[in-house]
């Protein structure tokens, strides 16, 4: 791959080695490079915000479609090599993206460490945008679509479905990657919902009672919330279901019900 090549040519001559406690993998194929961008739907209007830029390569292939790329790169020395060779239209930012002020933007974009995945999805989806396409490891993004009651089905799902729809695009073997991971990837694209799926009383609660049916999952709803304190009576939704196998629509109705009974 000549990409493959360019980025061995750049970590040469600027002496530096990949970190891999920062989880960095680079994408080497401009194949798969290019399904992102389509994937991004890019417009001269645009404004995106990238995770975890690295080097740039992609960065400036998507800059050439948008009219503003901001670049946030927790490596400082992947940073000064990104910004000498970024388009104008890039303002590299040194920083850890989990931690940093964001700008005004409208989409995102992210080949994002798979070691802080939850963390990253979990400051993502609040915040206001159209659009995002990041790179998952392919067992992690599956549990954005697990039905309830199987293994995959968490909090994360219920996150996710509660702010975007989620698609599940292309699998993207190791060899699309420099160094390569030893798993497989996938495309990952979420389109913000104007509203949530579900209404609810109070949001923070809603989140609340969705962490004590996981933490406990296999046990039946009652229990899990006398465990809680929380009150139960004979007209509380649910009760002889287990934690792990309401639907988001269920858990928002067994959430209400609860919230008005201490409030």
């Amino acid at each position: 791959m000549s990409l493959k090549r360019d980025v061995l040519w750049l970590l040469k001559k600027y002496q530096i080695g990949i970190s891999r406690r920062l989880g960095q993998h680079f994408l080497v194929d401009e194949r798969v490079m290019q399904k992102i961008i389509n994937y991004l739907e890019p417009s001269s209007n645009d404004i995106l915000l990238e995770i975890g830029p690295g080097l740039g390569i992609l960065t400036n292939l998507v800059a050439a479609h948008v009219k503003k790329v901001y670049a946030i790169e927790k490596d400082s020395r992947m940073a000064e090599i990104a910004r000498k060779l970024a388009r104008d239209n890039v303002e590299i930012i040194v920083g850890d993206f989990l931690k940093v002020k964001l700008p005004e933007f409208n989409k995102i974009l992210g080949n994002i460490p798979y070691s802080i995945s939850s963390q990253i999805t979990a400051r993502i989806l609040p915040l206001d945008f159209d659009l995002a396409v990041l790179m998952y490891q392919k067992e992690f993004a599956e549990r954005f679509k697990a039905r309830p009651g199987t293994k995959k089905y968490g909090r994360l799902t219920v996150l996710v479905n509660y702010y975007a729809d989620v698609e599940l695009l292309d699998e993207v073997s190791p060899r699309a990657f420099y160094p390569s991971p030893e798993v497989k990837s996938v495309i990952v694209r979420f389109r913000k919902l104007t509203k949530p799926r579900v209404n609810v009383k109070d949001e923070k609660f809603f989140f609340d009672i969705t962490r004590m049916l996981f933490s406990q999952r296999r046990k039946k709803i009652k229990n899990i919330l006398q465990n809680y304190g929380m009150p139960v009576d004979n007209k509380t939704p649910y009760l002889d279901m287990r934690g792990d196998s309401l639907s988001i629509e269920q858990i928002a109705e067994l959430a209400n019900y609860v919230y008005e009974r201490i409030s």
